[in-house]
């Protein structure tokens, strides 16, 4: 009777252990054949890094090749949201906002910014989740440094070069070249064209600046160019093993007026003179 029952168990443990084996076995199975490219592509993914490359804008000059609006070098300091997730809602665990109150805190001195403003730009919605968000535009060559040196410390920080229109005869003619502004936020209370769309579909990242009056605005395609793209493989920590593919951005193109700034600026100071004697 001891032996019958001695079997009986034996049989039964035979049976679930079997029972598991097979679904393991039918798990991997499934995983590496059924799966498999789905899985792949996750991980490759997880693994890249792309990174837009803004165009140099296109300069616009005057009659006589007179520089009226151009492009100076910018470094800005970004962060990958990938590396380090947004901690924006009220159920984020206290753990990583503790975490996050730590790195903003870290952060702040080199970029000398306070911490609240560095969070507020990463969390805000105007950047696209799969674009680094810029956290402070015109960085020293120094303060670059100090930030790459020490990638371990700061996880997804990277710095970037960008452009920053400059009028080197402003505010003269500055009604007819016009300024550059960020891309209007999208507002749904009123049935305008929605230019958050536009400017999207046109491939542009919302991070970026944009004619909004003048010739600036009037001869937007002309002058933008067309952005490129840089692809990384990266390692769980954010660094760069290796350049994928790199596709060159297209820089905008360059435009002539007809007007002569030496005369623009004549006929604004006497007209200035007139209504300030009048």
């Amino acid at each position: 009777m001891a032996s019958d029952r001695r079997n009986t168990r034996l049989a039964a443990l035979g049976i679930v252990a079997a029972l598991l084996f097979g679904g393991i076995g039918i798990r991997v199975w499934f995983l590496q054949v059924i799966d498999a490219s789905t899985l792949r592509q996750r991980v490759e993914f997880s693994a890249r890094r792309t990174i837009t490359i803004l165009p140099r804008r296109g300069r616009i000059f005057d009659i006589k090749g007179r520089i009226l609006a151009d492009n100076s070098r910018v470094l800005s300091v970004t962060i990958d949201r990938s590396v380090m997730p947004p901690v924006c809602s009220d159920t984020a665990p206290k753990s990583r906002e503790r975490r996050y109150t730590k790195f903003w805190n870290l952060l702040s001195g080199p970029l000398n910014v306070p911490p609240d403003d560095l969070e507020a730009r990463f969390c805000s919605n105007r950047y696209v989740p799969q674009e680094p968000v810029p956290l402070k535009d015109g960085v020293t060559e120094d303060q670059a440094l100090y930030l790459l040196e020490r990638r371990e410390q700061y996880p997804g920080i990277d710095v970037v070069e960008t452009w920053r229109r400059r009028y080197p005869y402003a505010p003269i003619a500055s009604h007819v070249i016009g300024y550059m502004g960020s891309i209007p936020a999208d507002n749904k209370s009123t049935k305008k064209i929605n230019e958050t769309d536009v400017y999207k579909d046109k491939g542009y990242i919302l991070s970026e600046r944009v004619g909004v009056a003048g010739v600036e605005r009037t001869y937007e395609d002309v002058l933008h160019g067309t952005a490129g793209k840089r692809v990384y493989e990266v390692d769980a920590n954010g660094r760069v093993l290796r350049t994928v593919e790199e596709v060159p951005a297209a820089n905008g193109q360059d435009i002539q007026l007809s007007i002569d700034m030496s005369i623009q600026q004549y006929a604004e100071q006497t007209l200035e003179t007139e209504l300030r004697f009048r």
